[in-house]
């Protein structure tokens, strides 16, 4: 299966199918649904590491202040 978004298309594997329809199924949602709940829930997590990320280098930042 093709899937095409924002001029970027993504195929999928029978098998990669198989998961992603199992998954809509037990969530009660379509297959498109939950491609984009999957794909949203990844930016979220991406956008939770930057934040993370940033806090450790501003803790790190801090540290090395209170070293000097």
């Amino acid at each position: 299966m093709v899937i095409k978004k924002n001029s970027i298309s993504v195929t999928l594997t029978p098998e990669e199918l198989e998961i992603i329809t199992a998954d809509a199924t037990k969530n009660s949602r379509s297959i498109s649904s939950e491609i984009g709940f999957l794909i949203r829930n990844r930016k979220q997590n991406v956008e939770t590491f930057k934040v993370i990320f940033s806090e450790l280098a501003s803790l790190k930042k801090q540290l090395a202040e209170r070293l000097q």
